[in-house]
Protein backbone atom coordinates (compact mmCIF):
# COMPACT_ATOMS: atom_id res chain seq x y z
CA UNK A 1 0.00 0.00 0.00
CA UNK A 2 2.80 2.68 0.88
CA UNK A 3 4.26 1.54 -2.46
CA UNK A 4 1.28 2.58 -4.37
CA UNK A 5 0.59 6.01 -2.66
CA UNK A 6 4.75 6.54 -3.23
CA UNK A 7 3.90 6.48 -6.87
CA UNK A 8 1.19 8.44 -7.10
CA UNK A 9 2.67 10.75 -5.23
CA UNK A 10 5.64 10.50 -7.35
CA UNK A 11 3.08 10.78 -10.05
CA UNK A 12 1.85 13.95 -9.10
CA UNK A 13 4.87 15.66 -8.59
CA UNK A 14 5.84 14.87 -12.08
CA UNK A 15 2.79 15.93 -13.16
CA UNK A 16 2.83 19.10 -11.39
CA UNK A 17 6.64 19.94 -12.85
CA UNK A 18 5.14 18.95 -16.37
CA UNK A 19 3.12 21.77 -16.03
CA UNK A 20 5.60 24.45 -14.26
CA UNK A 21 7.94 23.82 -17.53
CA UNK A 22 4.90 24.33 -19.92
CA UNK A 23 4.14 27.59 -18.25
CA UNK A 24 7.52 28.58 -17.78
CA UNK A 25 8.74 27.78 -21.64
CA UNK A 26 5.72 30.04 -22.66
CA UNK A 27 6.51 33.05 -20.21
CA UNK A 28 10.08 32.82 -21.05
CA UNK A 29 9.19 32.71 -24.73
CA UNK A 30 6.58 35.54 -23.99
CA UNK A 31 9.48 37.13 -22.55
CA UNK A 32 12.26 37.30 -25.23
CA UNK A 33 9.59 38.70 -28.11
CA UNK A 34 8.39 41.33 -25.55
CA UNK A 35 12.06 42.51 -24.97
CA UNK A 36 12.83 42.45 -28.66
CA UNK A 37 9.73 44.52 -29.67
CA UNK A 38 10.77 47.18 -26.85
CA UNK A 39 14.07 46.86 -27.60
CA UNK A 40 13.23 48.96 -31.22
CA UNK A 41 11.88 51.85 -28.79
CA UNK A 42 14.06 51.76 -25.35
CA UNK A 43 18.07 51.55 -25.57
CA UNK A 44 19.30 49.04 -23.43
CA UNK A 45 22.63 48.18 -22.17
CA UNK A 46 23.77 45.95 -24.86
CA UNK A 47 25.43 43.73 -21.43
CA UNK A 48 22.15 43.33 -19.97
CA UNK A 49 19.90 42.39 -22.95
CA UNK A 50 22.25 39.96 -23.68
CA UNK A 51 22.30 38.52 -19.96
CA UNK A 52 18.06 38.49 -20.30
CA UNK A 53 17.89 36.94 -23.68
CA UNK A 54 20.47 34.09 -23.08
CA UNK A 55 18.94 33.64 -19.44
CA UNK A 56 15.75 33.20 -20.99
CA UNK A 57 16.80 30.76 -24.07
CA UNK A 58 18.81 28.96 -21.58
CA UNK A 59 15.36 28.36 -19.15
CA UNK A 60 13.39 27.13 -22.24
CA UNK A 61 16.17 24.73 -23.34
CA UNK A 62 15.84 23.25 -19.43
CA UNK A 63 12.15 23.37 -19.48
CA UNK A 64 12.09 21.11 -22.73
CA UNK A 65 14.90 18.90 -21.58
CA UNK A 66 12.95 18.31 -18.35
CA UNK A 67 9.30 18.06 -20.26
CA UNK A 68 11.30 15.49 -22.34
CA UNK A 69 12.90 13.99 -19.19
CA UNK A 70 8.99 13.25 -17.86
CA UNK A 71 7.81 12.19 -21.11
CA UNK A 72 10.29 9.62 -22.22
CA UNK A 73 10.04 8.69 -18.36
CA UNK A 74 6.45 8.02 -18.08
CA UNK A 75 6.25 6.06 -21.33
CA UNK A 76 7.17 2.30 -20.84
CA UNK A 77 6.32 1.67 -24.49
CA UNK A 78 9.24 2.21 -26.06
CA UNK A 79 11.83 0.25 -26.58
CA UNK A 80 14.15 2.09 -29.19
CA UNK A 81 18.02 1.81 -28.70
CA UNK A 82 18.41 5.20 -29.74
CA UNK A 83 16.42 6.65 -26.37
CA UNK A 84 17.76 5.55 -23.58
CA UNK A 85 14.71 5.40 -21.08
CA UNK A 86 15.44 7.02 -17.47
CA UNK A 87 14.62 4.76 -14.53
CA UNK A 88 11.46 7.27 -12.55
CA UNK A 89 12.97 6.63 -9.25
CA UNK A 90 16.47 8.44 -9.92
CA UNK A 91 14.74 10.87 -12.21
CA UNK A 92 12.87 12.79 -9.43
CA UNK A 93 16.11 15.10 -7.77
CA UNK A 94 17.09 15.54 -11.72
CA UNK A 95 13.39 16.90 -12.11
CA UNK A 96 13.64 18.96 -8.91
CA UNK A 97 16.89 20.37 -9.98
CA UNK A 98 15.87 21.59 -13.22
CA UNK A 99 12.61 22.90 -11.61
CA UNK A 100 14.50 25.09 -9.46
CA UNK A 101 17.44 25.76 -11.87
CA UNK A 102 14.64 26.82 -14.59
CA UNK A 103 13.41 29.22 -12.04
CA UNK A 104 16.28 30.84 -11.25
CA UNK A 105 17.00 31.71 -14.38
CA UNK A 106 13.26 32.92 -16.01
CA UNK A 107 13.80 35.12 -12.27
CA UNK A 108 17.95 36.43 -12.62
CA UNK A 109 16.42 37.17 -16.37
CA UNK A 110 13.84 39.16 -16.14
CA UNK A 111 15.58 40.74 -12.92
CA UNK A 112 18.35 41.80 -14.97
CA UNK A 113 16.58 44.32 -17.06
CA UNK A 114 14.01 45.69 -14.38
CA UNK A 115 15.71 48.50 -13.19
CA UNK A 116 16.13 49.58 -16.57
CA UNK A 117 12.95 48.95 -17.41
CA UNK A 118 11.36 51.59 -14.55
CA UNK A 119 14.24 53.98 -14.88
CA UNK A 120 16.30 53.63 -11.49
CA UNK A 121 19.37 53.31 -11.16
CA UNK A 122 20.96 49.41 -10.79
CA UNK A 123 22.01 50.08 -7.26
CA UNK A 124 18.40 51.01 -6.48
CA UNK A 125 17.03 48.13 -8.54
CA UNK A 126 19.51 45.62 -6.46
CA UNK A 127 18.30 46.71 -3.38
CA UNK A 128 14.54 46.24 -3.98
CA UNK A 129 15.35 43.19 -5.38
CA UNK A 130 17.33 41.59 -2.67
CA UNK A 131 14.23 42.59 -0.41
CA UNK A 132 12.07 41.32 -2.71
CA UNK A 133 14.19 38.02 -2.53
CA UNK A 134 14.86 37.86 1.34
CA UNK A 135 10.82 38.40 1.43
CA UNK A 136 10.17 35.13 -0.70
CA UNK A 137 13.13 33.10 0.81
CA UNK A 138 11.82 33.61 4.55
CA UNK A 139 8.25 32.70 3.32
CA UNK A 140 10.09 29.84 1.69
CA UNK A 141 11.46 28.81 4.79
CA UNK A 142 8.02 29.25 6.59
CA UNK A 143 6.48 26.96 4.74
CA UNK A 144 8.58 23.98 4.77
CA UNK A 145 8.77 24.42 8.78
CA UNK A 146 5.25 24.41 8.96
CA UNK A 147 5.14 21.24 6.54
CA UNK A 148 7.48 19.53 8.59
CA UNK A 149 5.88 19.86 11.64
CA UNK A 150 2.53 18.80 9.83
CA UNK A 151 3.75 15.73 8.54
CA UNK A 152 5.34 14.85 12.75
CA UNK A 153 1.81 15.08 13.79
CA UNK A 154 0.10 11.91 13.71
CA UNK A 155 -2.81 11.00 12.07
CA UNK A 156 -5.60 10.10 13.93
CA UNK A 157 -7.42 7.35 13.40
CA UNK A 158 -11.43 6.97 13.39
CA UNK A 159 -12.96 4.21 15.43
Amino acid sequence: MPDRQEREQKKEFFDRCFEFYKHITTLSTAAVLLILAIYGELPFRVSLLGFALGGLALCVVLSVYGMLSIAVSSSSAIKSPLVKVPNPEALGPEIWLLTQLSAAVFLLSVIALAPQLFDIPVWQGLVVIGFLLAIIFLLDYLVRRRSKRQSRIPMRQKD
